[in-house]
């Protein structure tokens, strides 16, 4: 049986430049299903292929793509789908991060609408499409990811009724008051498009009611019911707290390399107790309110002069839109303002890198970290938040974490924190660093038991066990592509039956 995955950009970036070679990314989606692509290759799941189409991450000359492709089927399984510049302006640029993002997040205000970017989202999606026709067979699974292609799993539904999709949205889907900032043309085509999925899946309960809420208001659909009933058919649309790789991070935060990074990080900083910040440039993650509030724990705090330090990490992205280049700017002047009010000649209270970290290299972080400071404003998920907890021990380590992060209804022994409150930051900070090992351990061993028991193959297992029940009446059991997952789901659902789940806050 073959998944079909399909993301707007594909786990690494490709180019046509001899001896570039083929850069990886480290972001939260392309993590979590390379986690998984691993276990299919290790005949772990009930797929035994796969092929991941998405756009390389840059442009590429139309007499090289063939080339390309042929080379990136057969060295990775990975299928590109080519856009021009001014697509990727059009479509990524203007509509999915000027339009979708700050809409999505609850950032209105941040929204810059171009009337011609719906249409070159819609173009993206029917690119996307066209290199996905060709390529479905029956008995394939389709696993659509994220706010950039919600259009596609209708067009594939127009053209293939029987076709077994799932779609899972990776960010957080806005109330319908914010939604309603979209011309109906546009919410309409977006919740029919998501609506050709048979199982739509969000990271929260809150996620999945609004979107509900949605579909109700603009379509008039009823959504009353777990699932919903559209052209005759049922569409289920459920939670799935997205998991991590625990014991490849285990495995990873105990390994020799590791411990090296860990071992030069504290001869650099041999008296200092150390919280760590980690996020990619976005508004949507709070990085200002988090150094407002480290400006007024130092100045409430001057016993800690010289025992303390902020370790800064900021990815850069999407460095071409002018309103991230001036938060770029307005950090750089806050670390700036910090250090030069409380810094010594011995001591730097705020260690400010702006650069990518490798895996191996934020893992060693987390490990030496007492104590991690994720603070969004509004968040689907947030997996740096698991991945801090994964690889620490249970007795060190304490998460300071937004409540708007989808991960606080995982990690509810967390400090839970309003993120735009610097003063609730400031107490949590003071907190943290007294708390005894002996809470820090009774907190994260309740923590490491829900990452461990529900990692990212159980989220996607778990996704492909509703998908096969929800489409198994359309069906009947003689239907191929669909006997494993259905025989693995009823297995489960024995085992299951008598025992009390592993996860009651899932």
């Amino acid at each position: 049986m073959r998944l079909i995955i399909v993301s707007n950009r594909l786990p690494v970036t490709i180019d046509d430049v001899p001896g570039s070679g083929h850069k990886r990314s480290i972001g939260g989606l392309a993590t979590g299903i390379d986690s998984y692509i691993k276990r299919i290759k290790l005949a772990q799941t009930d797929f035994d292929e796969y092929l991941w189409f998405g756009w390389p991450g840059a442009s590429i000359k139309k007499e090289k793509r063939e080339a390309i492709t042929e080379e990136c089927i057969a060295r990775y399984s990975y299928h590109p789908v080519y856009l021009s510049k001014k697509l990727i302006e059009g479509f990524y640029q203007d509509y999915c991060n000027k339009v979708l993002w700050p809409l999505f997040h609850c950032f209105p205000d941040r929204i810059t609408y171009d009337t011609n970017s719906w249409k070159y989202y819609q173009e993206a999606n029917e690119i996307f499409y066209l290199e996905l026709k060709d390529k479905i067979k029956d008995g394939d699974v389709i696993w659509i990811h994220d706010y950039q292609l919600m259009l596609l799993p209708q067009m594939i539904r127009k053209d293939f009724p029987n076709a077994v999709v799932t779609f899972f949205m990776h960010i957080p889907f806005p109330p319908i008051n914010l939604f309603n900032h979209l011309p109906k043309m546009e919410q309409e085509g977006l919740l029919n498009g998501l609506l050709g999925a048979d199982v739509i899946g969000f990271h929260t309960q809150d996620y999945t009611q609004d979107f509900k809420k949605c579909v109700s208001k603009v379509l008039q659909i009823d959504c009353s019911q777990q699932t919903i009933r559209k052209a005759q058919r049922k569409i289920k649309v459920d939670v799935f707290p997205m998991g991590i790789d625990y014991q490849e991070i285990k495995k990873t935060a105990k390994s020799e390399a590791c411990t090296r990074i860990k071992a030069q990080v504290r001869k650099d900083l041999p008296a200092c107790k150390i919280i760590l910040s980690v996020d990619r440039l976005d508004y949507t993650k709070g990085i200002l309110n988090r150094l407002i509030a480290f400006n007024k724990f130092l100045e409430l705090h001057p016993e800690l002069t010289g025992k303390v330090v902020l370790m800064l990490i900021v990815a850069p992205s999407r460095g071409q839109i002018e309103s991230y280049k001036q938060m770029k700017r307005n950090i750089d002047e806050w670390v700036g303002r910090i250090n030069g009010t409380y810094g010594t000649h011995t001591w730097c209270p705020v260690i400010y890198q702006y650069r990518q970290y490798s895996f191996l290299e934020l893992c060693a972080l987390y490990g030496i970290s007492d104590v991690a400071l994720i603070t969004p404003f509004c968040d689907g998920m947030n997996l740096i938040a698991k991945e801090y907890i994964a690889s620490n021990e249970t007795d060190r380590g304490v998460l300071i974490l937004s409540e708007m992060a989808g991960a606080i209804h995982e990690l509810s022994e967390a400090l839970a924190v309003n993120p735009f409150c610097p003063d609730e930051l400031v107490s949590a900070l003071t907190t943290a660093l007294a708390m005894p090992a002996e809470e820090i351990n009774r907190r994260n061993k309740k923590m490491h038991l829900r990452l461990r028991s529900y990692d990212v193959l159980k989220w996607a297992d778990t996704i492909f066990t509703t998908t096969s029940k929800t489409v198994e009446n359309r069906y009947g059991n003689k239907k191929k592509v669909l006997n494993a997952m259905i025989r693995k789901a009823k297995i489960d659902q024995y085992r299951w039956a008598d025992s009390e789940p592993v996860l009651a806050v899932l």
